[in-house]
């Protein structure tokens, strides 16, 4: 705890200054800067997306990409993953150069272009830009001299689809309990 404290001069010591009763008056809270906690909260929320578009991506095959509700699904995780990347990389607009070297960085899965491009390709793109978070973090944490920020842990998702309905349902817990993919 920082509190006040007063110098004695002949000794160069520092003792806490203290009220009636002994206890030591507490100085003024550190806060972390604005612009530390601005730069937290989009690591925060990148880590998040990037969590929900690697999972959405591992039920994402061919077959599914013909399932408008899985193209949607895919495609909002997508968009939001995207926009936490403009937040990271603090970029205006997104539009033009900027847009496409996102779309570099991380592949639209329903794009003409990504269509050559495998699953586990995308899953890697994802994994990779989760590293570069963590050395972000890593960096704020130097430069801000405040603790990391403990990052969202990935949820491992596990998709089942009946041959028959074509229902599809998904297990957070590897298998146990199961509930419908409509979210």
């Amino acid at each position: 705890m920082y509190g006040f404290q007063s110098v004695q001069p002949r000794t160069a010591t520092a003792v806490p200054v203290t009220a009636a009763g002994g206890a030591p008056i507490a100085g003024p809270q550190r806060q972390a800067p604005e612009a530390y906690s601005k730069k937290a909260d989009a690591l925060l929320n990148m880590s998040d997306a990037l969590n929900d578009y690697r999972n959405e991506l591992k039920g994402f095959t061919n077959v599914t990409a013909l399932s408008p509700d899985a193209r949607a699904r895919v495609g909002q995780k997508y968009q939001n993953a995207l926009l936490q990347a403009k937040e990271i990389y603090a970029l205006g607009v997104l539009n033009g150069p900027d847009k496409q070297i996102l779309e570099q960085i991380i592949g639209n899965p329903l794009s003409i272009t990504t269509v050559p491009i495998s699953t586990e390709a995308l899953i890697r793109q994802v994994d990779q830009m989760s590293g570069i978070i963590e050395r972000q973090n890593t960096n704020l944490s130097k430069v801000y001299k405040q603790p990391k920020i403990e990052m969202p842990k990935q949820q491992e998702i596990t998709r089942i689809r009946n041959p028959t309905t074509g229902e599809e349902r998904i297990s957070t817990d590897g298998g146990n309990t199961w509930q419908p993919a409509g979210r």
